[in-house]
């Protein structure tokens, strides 16, 4: 293409490059500090990031960290906390029996 059309072949590619710019500047919606619910009705769709939250909330319910997020952001918690808390979730785990195998 370059040895037939020369500097034509610049232009085309310009022209192609201009109206992508153009499409995404026109038809895409700016989504930069936009939350996940705000996301959801910008493309139309409705609920996912509130499945989203519930499914965290029982995953976390069920290997027992919803006490822990709890007091981490009410800030009970200190740094000293944080390694004990860590040993009680495994061994949890492994009182539940879901196959965690502690050595």
């Amino acid at each position: 293409m370059i040895t037939h059309i020369r500097y034509g072949t610049f232009i085309v590619f310009g022209v192609l490059i201009a109206l992508g710019a153009g499409f995404i500047w026109f038809f895409t919606p700016e989504t930069s500090k936009l939350t996940l619910e705000e996301m959801d009705s910008a493309f139309g769709s409705s609920g996912v990031a509130e499945a989203d939250r519930e499914r965290m909330m029982v995953i976390n319910r069920e290997i027992g960290l919803d006490n822990t997020i709890e007091m981490i952001m009410k800030g009970a918690l200190t740094a000293e906390d944080k390694p004990s808390i860590q040993e009680h979730e495994y061994t949890n785990a492994a009182e539940v029996g879901d196959g965690v195998n502690i050595a």
